[in-house]
């Protein structure tokens, strides 16, 4: 045998030894849990019954109030019922004293009982109090016997006697409790420690003694662990017990003692006046002061307000109503508090009463103020940026509105091959320009949240076709196969077109963009409908070009980033599209789906859960002729003007008028009839809005005329804007003229010229 080996008969020895220690702390455990649970009773049974006498006071107090109020409505059945339950609740309250003055003196034997209780039910003089309680049963009895006598010494009594013992039972229930929770946190301390040492000795047995019986340790440990779990939820389950009976009035008067309200009355005949503990507090006066005259009490209020409160008070006298008022209290220590008060007129015994709640709401008005101006700074804010973004909009886009419209009419003419190089290269930059500043304005405005969606009736097919029918040229440049196809019934949904056809332009733009060599393909599929009136609505675009890597996939609706450096330096771009894309997909609780191949190509998926449109009879027109219309052009900016005629007028043979400002456009609205309106909204003397809205309000001939916004500013709320003074449309610079072109065309025929 080793020398670390134990012989059997010292194993055995030390295992006795070891059960011993065990067994001394498990009855010591045993006890002091016993002993705790006995203590928590004895509490419980303190605090329950206390709390019963404080609920008995409340009930005298009710009582009394009832045998009052059905004595001056002359109502004896009601009197002698209130009367019954007085002397009831008087009785019961005197027998649970007794009781308790008992306990209190054993308590007080054992040097446990706190000095609010010693002062309540052992050092007052109990003779005395008791007499006080005899007194006032002996009044109640005397409200049986003679229902129709006077009962003012009974509000007296209840005024003078009982309404104090509340407030010394409130301190009382307080200090039982305190006093529970003192013994409660000792005993939990004791039983910590204790619990401490039984593990520490167990942890030591362990590796000395108990290795060859681990599995009798385990379950050992296991069994008091489990018994201490069950001793602290029971102490948990007693601890809820005692305090959810009187939560709710634990709490009232918890907020009526830091100040938050109060109650009070007023005797309109001698006004005398009566506070709570809680208006005493709000004044910040001490109560040892005594309670104030009318005059005084009127005088905490601020000098402006003090009439108003004193007419309020006259008012309800002389029309027996209640009064609420808001006004400003200047307390006892010279601090101003907003406070709330509000009064019931009652009468007791032929005496006018007023009878109401005070309560301070400085906080109230404090949070108040504070969020409104939070709100009015935010506000500020997200104008002074939409204004921003507005400016700089415009004054990016005017410039570069003009340069494409000259590029454009460059194309036309007859100029070298090396020149039309030129030209064309000038336009690829402009739009590239023009797609990097409404891609960070975009961006800029999605980020702080104000796009906003404007559901209305449109036409999938017509999206595809619109769509199309804008990047066709772009497409053919390329000499890609450029096709489009709907597949479903043509019906018409309800959702934001706007933003549809945005997301679908990004699709598009980088399809042609990474497509040298192929096609791309733009398609819509309507479902059969789902449930109820909706359907799904798929467009897909999709594309024979440079694919992409399965590892870059996540990386696409990132704003900013690009496949890699190669593809923006040869292609350009801010990376912000598909960002944009994903984000306005999500305010329309729509999904984009990937599908890509490196090599091989791409499809783009947007599917849409949409609300289908009742479908209306509506008669086919065909178009109108361009040449036929008559139309005025309001823009300030020569060059604008230059370009507008050489394409509307020049090349599509419409029948222009100009107006350099709002005021002249106003003018010659005034005196002539147009078919269209296209209006610049930033102008000198009247800018557009304003002109729109007094051309609506003032013109009856032309209360239908279309009238479109040619403009920069293409926020949401400048939208809105322009349609609130009964715009039809708008088109943003630098001008889509295959869009404008499309939506001239498209015009129906009631509002030609007759």
């Amino acid at each position: 045998m080793s020398r670390n080996e134990l012989k059997p008969g010292r194993i055995w020895v030390r295992y006795a030894i070891a059960l011993s220690v065990l067994f001394f702390l498990a009855t010591a455990i045993f006890a002091t849990a016993q002993y705790s649970i006995g203590i928590s009773s004895g509490w419980a049974a303190l605090i329950n019954t206390s709390g019963k006498q404080r609920m008995l006071s409340q009930q005298i107090l009710l009582h009394s109030e009832q045998v009052m109020i059905a004595h001056s409505q002359a109502d004896l059945s009601t009197q002698k019922t209130a009367a019954t339950a007085l002397e009831k609740a008087l009785s019961t309250f005197k027998a649970n004293h007794e009781a308790l003055s008992v306990s209190a003196k054993a308590l007080s034997e054992q040097g446990r009982l706190p000095q609010e209780i010693q002062e309540f039910y052992l050092s007052r003089d109990q003779g005395s109090f008791e007499t006080t309680l005899t007194h006032y049963l002996n009044q109640a009895q005397m409200v049986l016997t003679n229902p129709s006598g006077s009962h003012l010494p009974l509000i007296e009594m209840r005024r003078t006697a009982l309404d104090p013992i509340l407030t010394e039972l409130n301190a009382v229930v307080d200090a039982f409790q305190l006093a529970a929770d003192s013994d409660a946190a000792f005993l939990s301390r004791f039983e910590l420690i204790a619990y401490i040492l039984t593990i520490g000795v167990i942890l030591i047995e362990i590796i000395f003694i108990f290795v060859p019986l681990n599995a009798s340790i385990i379950s050992l440990i296991s069994s008091l662990k489990s018994s201490q779990r069950k001793l602290s939820l029971k102490n948990d389950k007693l601890t809820l017990a005692l305090h959810k009976n009187d939560f709710l009035k634990m709490q009232q008067i918890h907020n009526e003692v830091m100040g938050n309200y109060g109650s009070w009355y007023l005797n309109l005949v001698t006004e005398e006046v009566y506070w709570s503990e809680g208006i005493y507090a709000i004044h910040k006066r001490p109560k040892e002061r005594g309670l104030p005259s009318l005059e005084d009490a009127i005088n905490y209020y601020s000098e402006a307000d003090r009439i108003a409160v004193d007419n309020h008070i006259k008012w309800s006298a002389q029309n027996k109503a209640g009064f609420s008022f808001e006004y400003d209290l200047v307390c006892e220590d010279g601090s101003k508090a907003r406070v709330m008060s509000q009064a019931q007129y009652q009468e007791f015994e032929g005496v006018p009463f007023l009878f109401g709640m005070f309560r301070d709401i400085s906080n109230d008005r404090a949070i108040s103020d504070t969020l409104r101006e939070a709100a009015e700074t935010a506000n500020e804010k997200a104008k002074s940026r939409s204004d921003f973004l507005a400016v700089v909009s415009h004054e990016i886009k005017t410039p570069v509105t003009g340069i494409m419209g000259i590029l454009e009419l460059l194309v036309d003419m007859d100029l070298p091959e090396e020149a039309q190089k030129l030209i064309q290269a000038g336009n690829e930059n402009n739009r590239l320009l023009m797609t990097i500043v409404n891609d960070i304005l975009e961006m800029t405005r999605l980020e702080s949240d104000r796009v906003k969606l404007i559901p209305t009736e449109f036409s999938p097919s017509k999206i595809v076709k619109d769509v199309f029918e804008t990047h066709k040229p772009n497409a053919d440049q390329k000499k890609l196969d450029f096709r489009n196809q709907t597949k479903g019934p043509d019906v018409l949904m309800i959702g934001d077109d706007i933003r549809i056809k945005q997301i679908l332009h990004n699709f598009v733009t980088n399809a042609i963009k990474f497509t040298d060599i192929g096609a791309v393909e733009l398609s819509s599929h309507i479902a059969s409908k789902s449930d109820e009136n909706n359907r799904k609505v798929t467009f897909k675009v999709k594309d024979s070009g440079i694919g992409i890597p399965q590892d870059k996939r996540e990386d696409l609706f990132i704003a900013f980033e690009q496949l890699e450096d190669t593809f923006r330096r040869k292609q350009g771009g801010t990376g912000l599209g598909l960002a944009i894309s994903d984000r306005l997909a999500n305010l329309m609780a729509a999904k984009i789906t990937v599908e890509s191949e490196e090599g091989v190509g791409s499809t783009f998926s947007l599917e849409l859960n949409l609300e289908e449109a009742i479908q209306s009879e509506k008669p086919v027109e065909a178009p109108i002729e361009l040449e036929a219309l008559k139309v005025l052009v309001a823009e300030d900016v020569s060059l604008n003007r230059t370009i507008i005629e050489k394409v509307m007028q020049n090349k599509w043979g419409l029948n222009l008028t100009f107006a350099h400002d709002g005021q002249e456009a106003i003018d010659i609205c005034q005196t002539e009839m147009f078919d269209v309106i296209l209006m610049d909204i930033q102008m000198p003397v009247i800018d557009g809005v304003q002109a729109v809205d007094i051309i609506r309000r003032s013109m009856v001939h032309h209360i239908d005329t279309p009238i479109y916004a040619l403009t920069a500013n293409t926020e949401n709320d400048h939208i809105k804007s322009y349609f609130k003074v009964g715009m039809n449309g708008c088109f943003s610079k630098p001008f889509n003229w295959q869009e404008i072109k499309m939506t001239l065309s498209e015009l129906e025929a009631k509002y030609t010229k007759p």
